[in-house]
């Protein structure tokens, strides 16, 4: 009796020991793992930094394009109300969008 209780104590401490192993090294990984989410959530977070003064540069950037073409297109306007039927007609012909033909499309 002797004898199998002191092979289940080896055999206990045994596990108790390589549970603590795994144990350890199962911390390690996920520490480790932890660290490379942080490193890569903050390379995300300073690309999507980034990113959102880039589209808000835009932004500005297109109000500022719709403010210029709302002041052009009151000049325009001007003009043409003012102007002779010569010039509607140039200024017709100048805002024609040309059609492209199937080669230049492609």
């Amino acid at each position: 009796l002797r004898q199998a209780t002191d092979r289940l104590n080896e055999w206990v401490e045994e596990v108790r020991q390589k549970i603590i192993d795994w144990s350890q090294q199962a911390h390690t990984a996920t520490a480790t793992e932890i660290e490379a989410t942080k490193a890569t959530a903050a390379a995300q977070g300073v690309t999507l930094t980034r990113h959102s003064r880039t589209l808000d540069h835009l932004s500005c950037w297109c109000e500022q394009l719709r403010v210029r073409e709302q002041g052009l297109t009151r000049v325009l306007l001007h003009v043409l109300d003012s102007g002779s039927p010569e010039l509607v007609k140039l200024f017709e012909r100048a805002l024609t969008v040309p059609e492209l033909n199937s080669k230049q499309a492609a």
